[in-house]
Protein backbone atom coordinates (compact mmCIF):
# COMPACT_ATOMS: atom_id res chain seq x y z
CA UNK A 1 0.00 0.00 0.00
CA UNK A 2 1.25 3.24 -1.03
CA UNK A 3 -0.52 5.41 0.74
CA UNK A 4 -1.81 6.18 4.48
CA UNK A 5 -4.82 7.03 5.78
CA UNK A 6 -6.02 10.03 7.63
CA UNK A 7 -8.18 9.32 10.67
CA UNK A 8 -9.42 11.38 13.68
CA UNK A 9 -6.15 11.19 15.50
CA UNK A 10 -3.99 12.98 12.69
CA UNK A 11 -6.84 15.38 12.34
CA UNK A 12 -7.32 16.42 16.54
CA UNK A 13 -3.52 16.77 16.35
CA UNK A 14 -3.92 19.68 13.82
CA UNK A 15 -5.82 21.65 16.16
CA UNK A 16 -3.79 23.30 19.14
CA UNK A 17 -5.92 24.38 22.07
CA UNK A 18 -5.96 27.93 22.09
CA UNK A 19 -4.79 29.98 24.76
CA UNK A 20 -6.76 32.01 26.82
CA UNK A 21 -5.45 35.00 26.22
CA UNK A 22 -5.54 35.42 22.64
CA UNK A 23 -7.25 37.81 20.14
CA UNK A 24 -9.01 38.48 16.83
CA UNK A 25 -6.06 37.53 14.07
CA UNK A 26 -3.73 35.57 16.33
CA UNK A 27 -5.54 32.60 14.59
CA UNK A 28 -4.88 33.38 10.67
CA UNK A 29 -5.93 36.09 8.25
CA UNK A 30 -7.02 34.10 5.00
CA UNK A 31 -7.44 36.59 1.78
CA UNK A 32 -10.00 34.85 -0.97
CA UNK A 33 -9.35 36.51 -4.00
CA UNK A 34 -12.37 35.31 -6.41
CA UNK A 35 -15.87 35.89 -7.66
CA UNK A 36 -17.32 37.39 -10.84
CA UNK A 37 -20.21 39.14 -12.46
CA UNK A 38 -21.97 36.29 -12.56
CA UNK A 39 -20.54 34.17 -9.55
CA UNK A 40 -20.66 35.55 -5.93
CA UNK A 41 -21.63 32.32 -3.99
CA UNK A 42 -18.34 30.61 -4.12
CA UNK A 43 -15.84 33.19 -2.76
CA UNK A 44 -18.74 33.43 0.39
CA UNK A 45 -19.10 30.15 0.69
CA UNK A 46 -15.25 29.94 1.30
CA UNK A 47 -15.46 32.51 3.61
CA UNK A 48 -18.01 30.84 6.00
CA UNK A 49 -16.27 27.56 5.57
CA UNK A 50 -12.74 29.12 6.34
CA UNK A 51 -14.60 31.14 9.60
CA UNK A 52 -16.29 27.75 10.66
CA UNK A 53 -12.86 25.82 10.66
CA UNK A 54 -11.23 28.12 13.18
CA UNK A 55 -9.69 31.00 10.79
CA UNK A 56 -9.58 34.05 12.53
CA UNK A 57 -10.06 37.00 9.19
CA UNK A 58 -11.30 36.20 6.13
CA UNK A 59 -11.02 38.91 3.61
CA UNK A 60 -12.77 38.40 -0.13
CA UNK A 61 -11.36 40.83 -3.30
CA UNK A 62 -13.60 40.62 -5.88
CA UNK A 63 -15.40 42.09 -8.86
CA UNK A 64 -17.72 44.57 -7.63
CA UNK A 65 -20.90 43.16 -8.24
CA UNK A 66 -19.55 39.97 -6.57
CA UNK A 67 -18.29 41.87 -3.42
CA UNK A 68 -21.42 43.42 -2.95
CA UNK A 69 -23.35 40.88 -2.76
CA UNK A 70 -20.62 39.09 -0.52
CA UNK A 71 -20.77 41.63 1.76
CA UNK A 72 -24.71 41.27 2.04
CA UNK A 73 -24.53 37.89 3.27
CA UNK A 74 -23.50 38.32 6.98
CA UNK A 75 -21.67 40.86 8.85
CA UNK A 76 -19.05 38.76 9.34
CA UNK A 77 -17.90 38.57 5.80
CA UNK A 78 -15.07 41.36 4.67
CA UNK A 79 -15.55 42.35 1.21
CA UNK A 80 -13.36 44.82 -1.24
CA UNK A 81 -14.98 45.81 -4.39
CA UNK A 82 -12.56 45.35 -7.54
CA UNK A 83 -12.26 47.06 -10.55
CA UNK A 84 -14.21 45.56 -13.54
CA UNK A 85 -16.61 42.60 -13.77
CA UNK A 86 -14.24 39.59 -14.04
CA UNK A 87 -10.89 39.64 -12.47
CA UNK A 88 -8.07 40.93 -15.50
CA UNK A 89 -4.59 42.22 -14.95
CA UNK A 90 -6.21 45.41 -14.04
CA UNK A 91 -6.62 43.88 -10.56
CA UNK A 92 -3.49 42.91 -10.25
CA UNK A 93 -1.40 45.92 -8.34
CA UNK A 94 -4.69 45.90 -5.68
CA UNK A 95 -4.31 42.53 -5.22
CA UNK A 96 -0.60 42.33 -4.81
CA UNK A 97 -0.70 45.47 -2.45
CA UNK A 98 -3.24 43.32 -0.22
CA UNK A 99 -1.40 39.85 -0.69
CA UNK A 100 1.48 41.09 2.03
CA UNK A 101 -1.30 41.16 5.29
CA UNK A 102 -2.61 38.03 5.36
CA UNK A 103 -1.35 34.30 6.06
CA UNK A 104 -2.58 32.97 3.56
CA UNK A 105 -4.67 32.78 -0.08
CA UNK A 106 -7.00 30.80 -1.22
CA UNK A 107 -7.64 31.60 -4.98
CA UNK A 108 -10.23 30.51 -7.92
CA UNK A 109 -13.62 29.74 -6.62
CA UNK A 110 -16.15 31.69 -9.30
CA UNK A 111 -13.40 33.71 -11.25
CA UNK A 112 -14.93 32.12 -14.69
CA UNK A 113 -13.30 31.16 -17.63
CA UNK A 114 -13.08 34.58 -20.14
CA UNK A 115 -10.04 35.07 -21.61
CA UNK A 116 -8.89 37.82 -19.69
CA UNK A 117 -9.12 35.92 -16.62
CA UNK A 118 -7.31 32.97 -17.54
CA UNK A 119 -4.37 35.35 -18.41
CA UNK A 120 -4.58 36.87 -14.95
CA UNK A 121 -4.17 33.55 -13.32
CA UNK A 122 -0.90 33.24 -15.30
CA UNK A 123 0.42 35.85 -13.96
CA UNK A 124 -0.60 36.55 -10.09
CA UNK A 125 0.53 32.79 -9.42
CA UNK A 126 4.04 33.83 -10.41
CA UNK A 127 3.03 36.76 -7.26
CA UNK A 128 1.93 34.26 -4.70
CA UNK A 129 4.23 33.65 -2.49
CA UNK A 130 2.26 32.25 0.83
CA UNK A 131 0.11 29.33 1.16
CA UNK A 132 -2.42 29.20 -1.52
CA UNK A 133 -5.15 26.89 -2.01
CA UNK A 134 -6.48 27.22 -5.49
CA UNK A 135 -9.42 25.66 -6.62
CA UNK A 136 -11.91 25.63 -9.60
CA UNK A 137 -11.80 28.25 -12.40
CA UNK A 138 -8.81 29.38 -11.37
CA UNK A 139 -7.22 25.55 -11.97
CA UNK A 140 -8.13 25.50 -15.74
CA UNK A 141 -5.07 27.89 -16.29
CA UNK A 142 -2.81 25.92 -15.05
CA UNK A 143 -2.05 23.57 -17.51
CA UNK A 144 1.61 23.00 -17.67
CA UNK A 145 2.49 25.34 -14.66
CA UNK A 146 4.93 23.94 -12.24
CA UNK A 147 3.89 26.12 -9.21
CA UNK A 148 6.09 25.16 -5.99
CA UNK A 149 5.59 23.90 -2.46
CA UNK A 150 3.40 26.56 -1.09
CA UNK A 151 0.13 25.75 -3.26
CA UNK A 152 -2.33 23.07 -2.54
CA UNK A 153 -4.95 22.60 -5.69
CA UNK A 154 -8.28 20.86 -4.97
CA UNK A 155 -9.60 19.81 -8.50
CA UNK A 156 -12.35 17.42 -8.73
CA UNK A 157 -11.91 14.60 -11.97
CA UNK A 158 -13.11 17.10 -14.70
CA UNK A 159 -10.85 19.53 -13.65
CA UNK A 160 -8.02 17.48 -12.97
CA UNK A 161 -7.96 16.38 -16.28
CA UNK A 162 -7.99 20.16 -17.52
CA UNK A 163 -4.97 20.53 -15.97
CA UNK A 164 -2.76 17.40 -17.03
CA UNK A 165 -5.00 16.05 -19.78
CA UNK A 166 -5.16 12.81 -17.59
CA UNK A 167 -8.21 10.80 -17.04
CA UNK A 168 -8.48 9.51 -13.28
CA UNK A 169 -9.31 5.91 -13.01
CA UNK A 170 -11.82 4.51 -11.17
CA UNK A 171 -9.60 1.85 -9.40
CA UNK A 172 -8.41 3.57 -6.48
CA UNK A 173 -4.26 2.29 -6.77
CA UNK A 174 -4.25 3.44 -10.26
CA UNK A 175 -5.86 6.96 -9.49
CA UNK A 176 -3.15 6.87 -6.03
CA UNK A 177 -0.28 6.83 -8.63
CA UNK A 178 -1.81 9.66 -11.32
CA UNK A 179 -2.16 11.97 -8.66
CA UNK A 180 1.19 11.47 -6.81
CA UNK A 181 3.24 11.28 -10.35
CA UNK A 182 1.19 14.92 -11.25
CA UNK A 183 1.29 15.97 -7.80
CA UNK A 184 5.69 15.79 -7.92
CA UNK A 185 5.24 16.74 -11.56
CA UNK A 186 3.92 20.23 -10.80
CA UNK A 187 5.45 20.31 -7.61
CA UNK A 188 3.04 21.06 -4.98
CA UNK A 189 0.28 19.15 -3.27
CA UNK A 190 -2.94 18.16 -4.87
CA UNK A 191 -5.92 17.23 -3.38
CA UNK A 192 -7.94 15.03 -5.74
CA UNK A 193 -11.95 15.22 -4.62
CA UNK A 194 -13.95 12.48 -4.92
CA UNK A 195 -15.83 9.40 -3.23
CA UNK A 196 -12.32 8.69 -1.84
CA UNK A 197 -10.38 12.06 -1.59
CA UNK A 198 -6.91 11.65 -2.38
CA UNK A 199 -3.81 14.33 -0.74
CA UNK A 200 -0.74 14.11 -2.33
CA UNK A 201 2.56 16.06 -2.85
CA UNK A 202 4.46 14.11 -4.77
CA UNK A 203 5.99 12.08 -1.94
CA UNK A 204 3.85 11.22 0.45
CA UNK A 205 0.29 10.55 -0.18
CA UNK A 206 -3.09 10.59 2.15
CA UNK A 207 -7.03 9.12 1.63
Amino acid sequence: MNYFEIGRSILKGLFEKRPDWSHKGDFGKLLIIGGSKRYSGAPALCAFAALQTGVDITFVLAPKRAADIISSFSPNLIAEPLEGDYLSEKNLDTIIENMEYFDAIAFGMGIGRMPQTMDFVKKIVKEIKKPCVMDADGLHALKGKKLGKNFVLTPHAGEFYAMSGLKVDTNLEKRVEIVRSFADQMRCTIVLKGHIDIISDGERTAI
